[in-house]
């Protein structure tokens, strides 16, 4: 198929900016090219040129844009896109139009079309100088996509033409006809399938999602309404994750409360702890450093900026691809987002919110553009992720409001003491050794831009596996007392997993191998041998310390009680 693309300087006649797709001049060719990537392209009428006002290009010359390719709506990685709602029909003018549905002309004008074209699904793709409109009707004799008009204009001229295969068949042009279905023979280009849909309709033929699109993953924070097809998803994902390799950066996925920052509500703060609030923000006013508590009138809250968090994500931009995952919902996801990355440089549309979440209560990386291969996690809830618990990076809950902390069983936070989490030696600086550790695991050199560097360990997991077994490497534990003895796996028990995945020996018995016992109490057997022996006695608790900062704790912080 093919259409005219035709250069113009007006943009009467379609809305804001909000219910557009605006690409740049410069990426207009590529986006071109994106389009027809996902399916076979068909071949195009000839190309056509009118008045001296415009110039034209064949679709076929550009890449092709009746095929329908979800990488036109997913090209964000540097911001080329702004991804606005895609307007179903002339009489839908905003994204809420598009959300609740037509309006009274909309419906006439889709009834029009349907009775000369059958069901289509419209896209409208608009720059500072060009736009192009595209309709995929269920069956236009033997075509399958056709567009049906062209806009150009030129100042203040403004002309209309039919798209050349459509005006070239009612002319009666077998040659075109027959070049068409020889081209449309055996093409990838119909559905079913469906690769996707917007708004619940198939963005290739307008169908309505059926019980085929039960399985579609939702990828509304990309753009309102989009779904892909699970197949779709797999490939767009798989395609994106071999791009970030050849640019030698990973996929990383931030959860933000208690992870980058934390949030209090300004009705649960006492009046003592808001005075205390109060002059903390007069503090930072008054010194030479950046803000780090915030307090937001318009959403109730007070929200403070985990310590290091700016180095921490400035130091990983050029290594990984930053996305936000949250299950607050998307308003208080875009206003942290605005606290953490004021430019919008850092994560762009990447921000997932329980609204975008397939399930309530559980994280999916199914809703992550990349593959499990190349995708990371910090998150402080590893039970939010029971399908990618191996690609979790499990962090100690930040807990600045006393509010928040009690909800985790501590007395106090932060606020209270007058201090904050050390910046140095802290838990962002922490992780984010770990994390440049795994990316030179992952990369062959510490480069990391070549396109022709292969990873080293091709699964990030495997990678991220080889630096948290070098925690307690050289140790050799015992457990006493932790472990119900009549248990009949005791290697299935989460602390033994522990220890092991941080490269731990662990013996059954008593020897002078063993460098550690593990108990909660210190007269178990196990333990009277082992402290005979010189082995170091520590509380089950010294295993999870170690796991939060990535290093042997020293066993004298995790005492056993006598």
């Amino acid at each position: 198929m093919s259409a005219v693309v035709s250069s113009h300087s007006d943009t009467s006649g379609y809305s804001s900016a909000e219910s557009l797709i605006s690409i740049k001049d410069e990426d207009f060719e590529g986006l071109l090219d994106s389009f027809s990537s996902a399916s076979q392209r068909s071949d195009g009428g000839d190309e056509r040129q009118e008045g001296n006002s415009s110039s034209s290009v064949s679709a076929d010359e550009a890449g092709g844009v009746g095929d329908f390719s979800f990488e036109a709506l997913l090209d964000a990685d540097e911001g080329r896109a702004e991804f606005g709602a895609v307007k179903a029909d002339e009489g839908l003018s905003s994204v809420e139009d598009c959300g609740r549905g037509e309006s009274p002309a909309g419906e006439a004008s889709r009834k029009r079309k349907s009775d000369e074209f059958g069901t289509a699904s419209n896209v409208a793709l608009a720059t500072d100088t060009k736009k192009i409109r595209c309709s995929a009707p269920d069956e236009v004799e033997g075509v399958e996509c056709v567009a049906d008009s062209v806009r150009v204009n030129e100042g203040d001229q403004k002309t209309s033409k039919k798209h050349p295969l459509a005006e070239s068949e009612r002319d009666g042009d077998d040659e075109v006809k027959r070049r068409k279905a020889s081209k449309l023979e055996g093409s990838s280009t119909s559905c079913p399938p469906h690769p996707g849909y917007m708004y619940g309709l198939c963005v290739r033929c307008g169908a309505e999602k059926g019980e085929d699109g039960e399985d579609a993953v939702p990828l509304s924070y990309v753009h309102r309404g989009l779904e892909f097809s699970k197949e779709e998803a797999e490939r767009v994902a798989e395609q994106h994750a071999t791009s970030l390799v050849n640019q030698g950066r990973l996929n990383l996925v931030l959860d933000l409360d208690l992870t980058l920052l934390n949030t209090c509500g300004i009705m649960m703060v006492s009046d003592e702890h808001r005075e205390l609030c109060d002059s903390w923000l007069k503090k930072e006013s008054t010194k030479n450093r950046r803000q780090s508590l915030f307090c937001l009138p318009h959403a109730g809250i007070y929200t403070k900026l985990r310590p290091f968090v700016f180095e921490f994500l400035d130091k990983l931009k050029d290594k990984f691809h930053l996305h936000i995952y949250t299950m607050g919902e998307r308003p208080y996801a875009l206003d942290m987002a605005k606290l953490l990355d004021p430019s919008g440089k850092l994560f762009d549309n990447r921000i997932v919110s329980r609204d975008d979440s397939a399930k309530d209560s559980v994280k999916n990386l199914d809703v992550v553009l990349g593959s499990c291969e190349s995708t990371l996690i910090v998150d402080d809830t590893e039970a939010v992720w029971p399908k990618h618990r191996e690609n979790l990076l499990k962090i100690e809950r930040y807990l600045f409001f006393s509010s928040t902390a009690r909800m985790y069983g501590k007395s106090s936070g932060l606020i209270e003491t007058g201090s904050d989490e050390c910046p140095e030696g802290g838990q962002l600086e922490v992780l984010l050794k770990v994390l440049l550790a795994v990316h030179e695991k992952h990369f062959p050199n510490d480069e990391g831009n070549s396109s022709s560097s292969q990873p080293l360990v091709k699964d990030v997991r495997g990678a991220l596996k080889q630096v948290r077994r070098g925690i307690l490497k050289d140790v050799n534990v015992v457990f006493s007392g932790v472990i119900p003895m009549d248990h009949r796996a005791p290697n299935t028990t989460k602390i033994w997993r522990l220890a092991e995945e941080m490269g731990a020996t662990i013996s059954q018995k008593v020897t002078r191998e063993v460098t550690h016992v593990v108990t909660a109490r210190g007269t178990t057997e196990k333990a009277l041998e082992g402290k005979a022996l010189g082995c170091c006695m520590v509380a089950p608790s010294w295993l999870e310390h170690c796991a939060v900062v990535w290093e042997k704790v020293d066993p004298a912080e995790h005492p056993v009680r006598k």
